[in-house]
């Protein structure tokens, strides 16, 4: 009421600069006080305050496109540019934005909490201010969000390979049925970048009307010895589906020898046929190749349903030393030399040899009593007989 004025003077103390701006940790700011008239003094004072940045709201304009908010995947981190004419900053609740005399530049980025930023898909912005005294917040940010789109995956990016895994008489590499469930298919992408991944990748094999995943593709499961035609379709995460076309995919009978086991056979008998079966086997063939090891695991004549048949073409006509052929026949039919398609297989049949030996007998004298001058013959003083049976002579 004396009509005493009080001047306050505020500097900042514990800083290089007398402006205030935003820094590290808190400011020291002095306060030097004045009074007009004589019935007060002045006096100093401080506080300790922290500047903190700010808070402005960044807007785009209704012509902002899809194209200015949308990019297409690059396997790169992508930084949005977006001209200075598509958005305006301006205060929080109608406060004054960009003080007069401050320089503020945008910078947008993906926001990191909704992917790396590289991968395709759907991003939140953000906006980095190039003055620290500054916070951009974008307004209405769910209705302007950053799209990373597919990119086309070129063909020439794809290698297909059939696997082999066995040489054939020319010298080749070819697939042999080995009753595996998978395609014999390799496939390979190489799109040069380096964020790009195998599991990235899926492929599917069509059949037809048929689509089934690579791995568990199917067609293994038997051979297709004069080949199948079929498309593989490619899915990414981060390109766009494409279908290479008409792949060949050959898988060969596997070839296995089945070979009659040498014998040797007494003068005089004769063999009947002998169908061969899981049980006997092992006692009059082999089951080979120069590959494999006969059959797939698991897989058996009968399992095959294979008639196999053995015969020995000797009779009681035969002479002692002789050497005669053992044939085979697999379902009716004998092997001319170029195999028998048998299923999943070709199957080449051997003959053994058949060679009959010495018949062994024993004679046998018997002993008597006669009377003087009794004539005896010889039919009466001796029999032939085998170790084994009572046969005698044929």
């Amino acid at each position: 009421g004396d009509g005493s004025i009080l001047h306050k003077n505020p500097k900042v103390t514990s800083g290089s600069t007398d402006y205030i701006h935003v820094t590290e940790g808190n400011v020291t700011i002095s306060i030097s006080y004045s009074v007009d008239g004589s019935n007060y003094i002045g006096c100093d004072g401080s506080f300790t305050t922290s500047i903190v940045p700010r808070g402005i709201i960044l807007e785009f304009g209704q012509d902002v496109t899809s194209v200015l908010l949308s990019d297409v995947y690059t396997g790169s981190v992508i930084s949005p540019d977006i001209s200075t004419e598509y958005f305006s900053l301006h205060g929080v609740n109608g406060t004054t934005g960009v003080i007069e005399g401050d320089a503020v530049s945008v910078t947008f980025s993906l926001d990191p909490d909704y992917g790396n930023g590289i991968d395709v898909g759907s991003y939140y912005l953000l906006a980095t201010s190039s003055n620290e005294n500054y916070t951009i917040t974008i307004y209405d940010s769910d209705n302007h969000k950053f799209s990373i789109t597919s990119a086309t995956l070129q063909e020439d990016c794809v290698e297909t390979t059939v696997y082999t895994n066995t040489v054939n008489e020319d010298g080749y590499g070819i697939w042999v049925y080995d009753g595996n469930s998978v395609v014999p298919l390799k496939v390979s992408v190489n799109t040069g970048i380096e964020h790009d991944k195998v599991s990235d990748f899926e492929f599917y094999i069509i059949d037809g009307s048929e689509k089934t995943i690579l791995n568990e593709y199917t067609v293994g499961d038997h051979a297709v010895p004069n080949g199948m035609v079929v498309d593989l379709e490619i899915i990414s995460k981060n390109y766009e589906t494409i279908t290479i076309k008409d792949i060949s995919i050959v898988i060969n009978p596997r070839p296995v020898t089945i070979s009659a086991i040498d014998r040797e056979v007494t003068y005089g008998e004769t063999v009947d046929y002998l169908t061969i079966t899981d049980s006997n086997y092992t006692d009059y063939i082999t089951i080979s190749n120069d590959s494999y090891e006969g059959l797939v695991d698991g897989q058996t004549i009968d399992s095959l349903g294979w008639n196999i048949v053995l015969s020995d073409k000797q009779n009681s006509s035969s002479v002692v030393g002789g050497v005669y052929e053992i044939s085979l026949s697999l379902n009716g039919s004998s092997d001319s030399g170029t195999g028998i398609i048998a299923g999943d297989y070709k199957v080449y049949l051997e003959s053994g040899d058949l060679e009959v030996t010495k018949r062994t007998v024993y004679i046998h004298v018997h002993n008597m009593e006669s009377s003087y001058e009794t004539t005896l013959t010889h039919l009466s003083l001796i029999h032939i007989s085998e170790p084994t049976r009572r046969r005698g002579i044929s």
